[in-house]
């Protein structure tokens, strides 16, 4: 009921809290009507946002149509929402959505985008994570590293090597962590390299990989 009476108010910002209430209590079917409407003239961004996250917090497919017009708004946080959020409401939908959002000119929609393939089968996403890992951003192609991580595609092992090189000392370090977590032994002595490097992050991943692969050779370095 309360809810009810923010979305009635004219102040955009009890509306938005509104929202954000309805989303965290997962019943945006019931104030369906509301939501929708809250979508006509020009909102702000945060205002999308709570209603984005309502919808989806609902799980009611019937909120999907309202999701896929957003995908193409111009700030990228609200993109990136509709796109997180469509993935709860209709799965197989989501993937084509989400390839696609690989290409975003924001790369905060691509470092969403190629988290997000996590939630499906690697043999149908891993291809796709690997298209970003020469991504001109360093975020987006330490998000690329990670998510072939998760998905644990071993067969991602000689392209998560190249980026042992990368000109981001975080996109090093994820690159010798993740390939320690796959068992990518082949690929230990260029990990090994890395101990020596002049940044901590790079050394203490490097420490941390070299460690998963169990590799006696190595005891030397790493004392």
């Amino acid at each position: 009921a309360s809810s009810r009476e923010g979305f009635a108010t004219l102040d955009p910002a009890v509306r938005t809290e509104a929202a954000q209430a309805i989303g965290y209590r997962g019943c945006g079917t019931r104030y369906a009507k509301e939501l929708i409407g809250m979508l006509e003239g020009d909102p702000s961004a945060e205002t999308l946002e709570a209603v984005i996250y309502a919808m989806g917090g609902s799980r009611d497919k019937a909120f999907a149509p309202h999701l896929q017009r957003l995908l193409g708004h111009d700030h990228e946080h609200v993109r990136a929402a509709a796109l997180m959020h469509l993935a709860r409401l209709e799965p197989d939908t989501a993937f084509a959505n989400t390839a696609e959002a690989l290409r975003d000119r924001s790369p905060w929609v691509r470092k969403i985008a190629v988290q997000q393939l996590t939630q499906w089968p690697a043999e149908r996403s891993a291809a796709q994570a690997a298209l970003l890992l020469t991504d001109d951003h360093a975020d987006v192609r330490e998000r690329a590293v990670w998510t072939l991580g998760q998905l644990q595609s071993r067969d991602s092992a000689a392209a998560i090597a190249q980026r042992l090189t990368d000109d981001d000392h975080g996109v090093r370090g994820r690159a010798a962590l993740v390939l320690g977590e796959l068992q990518a032994v082949e690929h230990a002595d260029a990990v090994a390299a890395l101990l020596t490097a002049d940044d901590v992050v790079t050394r203490r991943y490097a420490v941390k990989g070299l460690g998963l692969m169990g590799q006696p050779k190595y005891l030397d370095p790493l004392r």
